[in-house]
């Protein structure tokens, strides 16, 4: 099992969320994944506070539309835990998309 790194947010923005009318694509988690894809492999894996991505222009996805976005869904749980909804699927369709276009498979199990 690979081990991912944790960085958390030094604080939330929960308290600013309207949780009884979320908007789809406005609310954002106060952190996302990370891996780094080199030489046929996937590494450093991390969990890292939400923040623009810098990339490259050269990128594939600027010049050929080719990218895979697989958002997952989570909730708070009554105990204040989170609970995430089948983060296996959710990963399969992610695999699943990324050989459609050719793109290297991140490992359902990462």
């Amino acid at each position: 099992m690979t081990t991912i790194v944790k960085h958390l947010a030094s604080s939330s923005r929960i308290s600013s969320v309207d949780l009884s009318n979320p908007v789809f694509g406005k609310e954002c988690s106060d952190h996302m994944f990370t891996a780094e894809y080199n030489n046929g492999q996937w590494n450093n894996p991390q969990i890292v506070p939400f923040a623009n991505i810098a990339f490259s222009p050269a990128m594939l996805a600027l010049h050929y539309g080719q990218s895979v976005f697989e958002g997952m869904k989570a909730y708070r749980q009554p105990d204040g835990g989170i609970a995430l909804f089948r983060p296996e699927a959710n990963a399969k369709r992610f695999a699943r998309s990324a050989a459609r276009l050719a793109l290297p498979e991140m490992p359902v199990e990462l």
